[in-house]
Parts: structure tokens; C-alpha cells; sequence
């Protein structure tokens, strides 16, 4: 669920917001009707930067790491931000991290692509400060950081019980200069140190390659999957456990199913997969079985 964590952040008409003590109310409404249906509550939160629509804004001017208009129609040129405005913004993460956590979520995920402003300091598109924000890579690193920082720090002061973290990347774009998968996976790096629950990477599709090089279409999931260390050494807070048990994955025939299943089995899961498509599925289950998996 987009959610904007200040008013001036507002990337697109109809999106929630929770930069106010107001809405935790209406806030946790939502947050309670998804988990009367079973399912876990997890407040997307992001600011939109050079990709605010004008009209959405009370001032109607978008700001962001540097005056560079994204490479769309209609864009506008925006405004560089201030170090105070981006030091608010960072606390604005925490402070929405808050009333998720008032508000009854059972986590949030911080929105890190899809050309929002996380994205926009981690990209040397949009980003051309020459100040400790700005430059080489480790620096545009420093505010996705930063805010994985506040949004901890928050959960640290204020959760009673286990509250999911997530980050979502977008691992490359089309513009130059631009975000390259080797960039992405040195984020990565750094996330897998944060202690977070989940990386969520933002492509239109599992297998889908590079959209910079046609020539290679190695799967940016894939990719990210195979740099991130296994799971049970990522944080304390998650463990599957599934080392020497059965797993059953439906779909595991094709797509992430498979990927899935394949995944698992790699880790010692006992892995039964089923799914559509004879051909498909034999594929799998005999790649399943060669890794310590049955066929189902």
C-alpha cells in the first residue's frame, strides 16, 4: 500500500498518506480489515521526489537530490533539496514507521525503486550533488541507508513484538548515466547487512534481464537471489527452518514457482512440486530431484 511520509512527498493522485497522527486511525482500519482476511498488514512507504506531480503538491514544486527532470513527458525540472529538508525527510521515514506500528501493521516496506526519491539518491541520474550525498557510489548510497536506519531505529523504540522490514530496489535503468546491475548488487551488499526481513526486487518479470544490455538476459531476480547470503545468516529475525523438512510448492513448474523450488531444495528442504504442463514439470521435478527434491 503506497504511502507517503510527508504531504510534499505525494507521488501520485490517490495515494495514502501517513506523515499525520490524524490518519493513524484510518490507518489502522485498513491495516485491520487485511489481517481479518488472513494475510500480514505491510505499509509501502515512500516519497516521490522529481516524480511528484505538480498538481499534487500545495506548493506545486517538486524537489529532489539534484535539478535533473526525469527523461519522460511532462516532467518538470525540480528543485535541489537542502541538507534540512533532506534530514527531515529521513526522519519523516521513522516517524511514519510509528504510526504504522500505532496504527497495528504487522511491518513496513520502504520504497527504495520505481524512480521514487530513495531511488533518486541512489541514482547518478538524479543525482549530481557534490556534497556527502552525492558522487561516487558509496556516497549515493548514504540516504537509502540512512533511512533503513531511522525506519530500525523506530521499530527498536516503539515495537512490541516482531515488525517486518522490507526494501524494495529497482536494479538498473534505461538512462545514462544510470543505476547498473553492478551498482545494484553492491547495494545489496549493504543491505544484507541491515538486518532487514525481505528484499523486494521491482522488474516486470522473474526472468527478465537487462534492460541496459540486450545481451544480457541473465535474470536480475536470479542474480540478487545468488549475492545474498542464505537466509538463516541474514538476520536473526528470519529463519525458515526448512533445512531437512518437506516443502510442497505449487506452480513450481515454471516461473518463480520453480525458481522457488529449486531455492529450497538447494537448502536441504525435501522440496514436492506440482503444477501445470506435463514437459514443464517433468523439467522441474528432475531438476528438483538431482538437488535432494521429489517429484509430485
Amino acid at each position: 500500500m503506497h504511502t507517503y511520509v510527508t504531504r510534499n512527498g505525494k507521488g501520485f493522485l490517490g495515494v495514502f498518506g501517513a506523515d499525520s497522527d490524524y490518519l493513524i486511525p484510518s490507518l489502522r482500519r485498513v491495516a485491520t480489515v487485511i489481517q481479518e482476511k488472513g494475510s500480514k498488514a505491510i505499509l509501502q512507504i515512500l516519497w516521490g521526489g522529481r516524480m511528484c506531480p505538480p498538481e499534487e503538491l500545495l506548493d506545486r514544486q517538486p524537489i529532489a537530490p539534484s535539478a535533473v527532470a526525469a527523461e519522460r513527458d511532462d516532467t518538470v525540472v525540480p528543485r535541489e533539496m537542502t541538507a534540512d529538508e533532506i534530514d527531515e525527510i529521513i526522519k519523516a521515514f521513522g516517524e511514519a514507521t510509528r504510526r504504522a506500528i500505532e496504527a497495528g501493521y504487522d511491518g513496513v516496506e520502504i520504497h527504495g525503486a520505481n524512480t521514487y526519491l530513495i531511488q533518486q539518491f541512489f541514482s547518478p541520474h538524479s543525482n549530481r550533488r557534490t556534497d556527502k550525498l552525492g558522487g561516487t557510489l558509496e556516497k549515493r548510497m548514504s540516504f537509502p541507508l540512512a533511512v533503513v536506519d531511522a525506519v530500525k531505529k523506530a521499530v527498536l523504540d516503539h515495537a512490541t513484538k516482531p515488525f517486518i522490514i522490507g526494501y524494495r530496489l529497482w536494479p538498473e535503468e534505461r538512462e545514462n548515466p544510470g543505476i547498473t546491475m553492478e551498482e545494484t548488487l553492491e547495494l545489496v551488499d549493504k543491505l544484507a547487512d541491515q538486518d532487514l526481513d525481505y528484499l523486494h526486487n521491482s522488474v516486470g518479470g522473474f526472468w527478465n534481464g537487462s534492460i541496459r544490455d540486450d545481451n544480457n538476459q541473465t535474470s536480475r531476480v536470479v542474480m540478487i537471489h545468488e549475492r545474498v547470503p542464505p537466509i538463516e545468516r541474514i538476520g536473526s529475525k528470519v529463519n525458515l527452518g526448512l533445512k531437512d523438512k518437506t516443502a510442497l510448492v505449487t506452480g513450481g513448474s515454471r516461473g518463480i514457482g520453480k525458481a522457488i523450488a529449486v531455492a529450497f531444495a538447494k537448502e536441504g528442504t525435501n522440496v514436492v512440486i506440482c503444477g501445470c504442463g506435463k514437459e514443464a514439470l517433468k523439467e522441474a521435478a528432475a531438476e528438483n530431484e538431482k538437488l535432494g527434491g521429489n517429484r509430485f
